[in-house]
C-alpha cells in the first residue's frame, strides 16, 4: 500500500471514530442535562436514568451500574414494574461486559420475571436474548439454544 493509500484510511479511520465519540458524548450530555432538570422522581427518571445507564456502559462502567440501579430502586418505589425490568436488563448487560455471568444471569432472571408479568414481549424476547449470551459465554450451549428457541417462539408468535 502506498503513502497516500495509507494517508487516506488514516484519515477516515480519525474521522469515523472522532464523529462517533462526538456523537455519543452528546447523546450522553443531552441525557445528562434532561436529567439535571426533571427533578420529579416519577416513571420520565427512571426511563432517562436507563437511558443514560445503556449510553454509559462503553464509556464509565461505574456510573453506568449506578444509574441503572438509581432507576430500579425509583422504579420499585413507584410500582413502575417495566421501568423495574428494564433496570435490571441493564444490569445484567452491565455485568456481562464485565464478564460477571453469574450476576448478569441473576439480573437477567429478574427481568424477565418481570416482563412475563407485564406481559412484554418485546422485554421478554431482549432478556431471552440476554440470557442466550450468557449462556454461550459460560459454554452452556445446550442452554443457550433454549433460551433462543424460546426467543424464536416469542417472535413468531407476535408475527
Amino acid at each position: 500500500m502506498n503513502f497516500i493509500n495509507k494517508y487516506i484510511l488514516w484519515l477516515v479511520c480519525f474521522f469515523f471514530f472522532t464523529g462517533t465519540a462526538l456523537a455519543q458524548n452528546s447523546i450522553l450530555d443531552s441525557l445528562e442535562k434532561e436529567l439535571t432538570l426533571h427533578s420529579n422522581k416519577d416513571t420520565v427518571r427512571v426511563n432517562l436514568l436507563n437511558s443514560l445507564s445503556s449510553e454509559l456502559a462503553n464509556v464509565d462502567i461505574i456510573k453506568a451500574i449506578e444509574k441503572a440501579q438509581e432507576a430500579n430502586n425509583l422504579a420499585k418505589k413507584l410500582n413502575y414494574k417495566k421501568g423495574e425490568a428494564n433496570s435490571f436488563l441493564r444490569i445484567s448487560s452491565i455485568h456481562r461486559i464485565n464478564s460477571e455471568m453469574d450476576e448478569a444471569e441473576e439480573s437477567a432472571q429478574k427481568a424477565l420475571e418481570l416482563y412475563e408479568e407485564i406481559d412484554d414481549d418485546a422485554g421478554i424476547n431482549s432478556t431471552y436474548f440476554s440470557l442466550a449470551q450468557v449462556a454461550y459465554y459460560k459454554s452452556e450451549y445446550n442452554k443457550a439454544l433454549t433460551y433462543y428457541k424460546k426467543l424464536l417462539k416469542v417472535s413468531l408468535k407476535n408475527g
